[in-house]
């Protein structure tokens, strides 16, 4: 279970959200980059205005609040998918909103990567946000604003999410029950994104990946040691991406510490990915970042 206070490092942002509790407008978009809170703060929000509990809402003990958090609130509708969300899904759940609140209070809607809903759907969706029935409220999700109508934006309030600076997540981290040592591991890979951190904590093949990468850096010394580095990683032409990502995060580690090599690294890095986007291969590519730093 999250609550408002579980979140760290956007105090301005999480006094604005308590308010929805209070007198919300009607639909809300919450946009910012992948992993910053926006489908669980939007979860609590829905909670908070439909909570039964005397103190600070969501109390997540009420009846209420337990239906929200099993996924049986009979006021409450979430559209997601894999694909763009279309135009009849929409209708479907506007179709919903028509029928009166089965608990008498307000129904819910949240729309994940709506800036991915088709045209026809953010039109459908329209009308209903200029003309919402009483007592909904929507919370339309979203990594940037550029994929929705000018129409759909002029009709909601735009509350955006920002990343946390490396220290604010490590902290962050800290208060979720991770130890020192290991919320500052995650926050220095996890690009400022909470979501990121906790799902990397349990990506057990991220951190293999990630010790065969820096067992290869650690192994190339000179340019004879190419081929046996190259060998540690030679089958994760899949993954290729991550590895990468591993190698930066070493090179950025490596300049922060005074380390010439560290900027070569981070070069090689940039121009392996780019190789990889014209077609080359995944040996040839970090082969020639491998014998650039094994140089003189």
């Amino acid at each position: 279970m999250r609550r408002f206070d579980d979140f760290y490092g956007c105090d301005a942002l999480i006094g604005r959200l308590k308010g929805v509790a209070g007198e919300p407008v009607h639909a809300y978009l919450f946009c910012g980059p992948e992993g910053t809170g926006k489908r669980t703060l939007s979860a609590i929000c829905a909670r908070a205005l439909n909570c039964a509990g005397a103190g600070e809402r969501p109390c997540d003990g009420c009846p209420s609040c337990k239906r929200y958090l099993a996924g049986t609130h009979p006021d409450h509708i979430v559209l997601a998918s894999d694909k763009a969300i279309g135009a009849s899904e929409v209708r479907a759940a506007i179709e919903r909103l028509s029928i009166r609140s089965y608990e008498g209070g307000r129904r819910t809607v949240i729309v994940e990567h709506a800036d991915r809903m088709t045209a026809q759907a953010q039109n459908a969706l329209l009308k209903t946000l200029e003309e919402p029935p009483e007592g909904a409220v929507f919370f339309l999700l979203a990594e940037r604003t550029a994929g929705l109508l000018p129409t759909v934006k002029s009709r909601v309030r735009l509350i955006r999410f920002a990343e946390l600076s490396q220290d604010a997540l490590t902290d962050a981290l800290i208060r979720l029950g991770h130890a020192p040592e290991r919320a500052a591991q995650l926050a220095e890979i996890a690009d400022g994104s909470v979501g990121k951190a906790l799902a990397l904590d349990k990506d057990g093949d991220y951190w293999a990946l990630r010790e065969r990468v820096t067992r290869s850096l650690s192994a190339l010394h000179r340019p004879a040691d190419v081929a046996d580095a190259f060998a540690l990683i030679k089958d994760d032409k899949a993954e290729a991406r991550r590895a990468l990502e591993v190698m930066e995060q070493a090179a950025r580690a490596r300049m922060r510490g005074g380390e010439e090599i560290g900027a070569r690294l981070l070069q090689g890095v940039m121009r392996a990915r780019k190789m990889l986007q014209s077609n080359v291969s995944w040996q040839s590519a970090v082969e020639m970042l491998y014998f650039d730093l094994a140089r003189p």
